[in-house]
């Protein structure tokens, strides 16, 4: 099992403002407005000097028959930029921050899944834990629609995983609790430790709720 060390929660630092990532369920449509243009990729990148890059690569991210420019950049902390081609020019869509991007589907019907942690990794005290909330993205024209309510299946697979998480800390809950009274720890720091693992236990059950209307909705 999964053990916070005492050091770990309490030596998060607190770099900005707490920001809790809302998650959305229903499809929707990001992005109609028309887009910023670029003459190319190369334009795109000479207007961010100091971009840093992390990776690249081509392909038909919306099914039009053209290639388009994927760019991640960031290290800790990810981006991902979709170059959408128009032939004379490649329309930008930037796609929802995330912990970490993948392409699922196949050609003509590529989507996008990004990786949310529990809490930022960074700006937060807490940090994100084992598990991750999951959305996906199909990109149509230059606009993003959100697509989690075809990928019901995928859900299925996550909720006992999610709810097996939650029996963990409510478990690391009760040993921080024997440790307190055995002196292991201060006493004094167990309700902050303890309020760490709840505020945990509490996103997975908003995984769990989100997850849970999703699959009710494909039946």
């Amino acid at each position: 099992m999964k053990r916070h060390s005492t050091s770990t929660l309490l030596m998060r630092k607190v770099t900005v403002t707490l920001f809790l990532a809302l998650v959305p369920c229903a499809e929707t449509l990001l992005g109609a407005d028309e887009p910023k243009h670029y003459s190319s990729v190369e334009s795109y990148k000479a207007s961010l000097p100091g971009l840093y890059i992390s990776q690249e690569r081509q392909v038909d991210i919306n099914g039009d028959g053209k290639l388009d420019h994927l760019i991640y950049s960031g290290d800790e902390e990810k981006y991902l930029i979709a170059l959408i081609n128009e032939s004379t020019q490649y329309a930008l869509v930037a796609i929802p921050e995330g912990e970490d991007y993948e392409v699922i589907g196949a050609a003509g019907n590529y989507e996008i899944r990004v990786k949310i942690g529990t809490f930022p990794m960074f700006g937060d005290i807490h940090g994100p834990d084992k598990y991750y909330w999951y959305d996906h993205y199909k990109v149509t024209g230059h606009s993003l629609k959100l697509t989690n309510s075809k990928h019901a299946e995928f859900y299925k697979q996550m909720l006992p995983l999610y709810r097996q998480r939650i029996k963990e800390l409510e478990q690391e809950i009760l040993d921080l609790k024997h440790d307190s009274q055995a002196g292991k720890i201060d006493e004094s720091i167990f309700p902050t430790l303890a309020q760490f693992l709840r505020d945990q236990i509490d996103r997975y059950g908003e995984f769990i709720q989100k997850a849970s209307k999703i699959i009710g909705r494909s039946k």
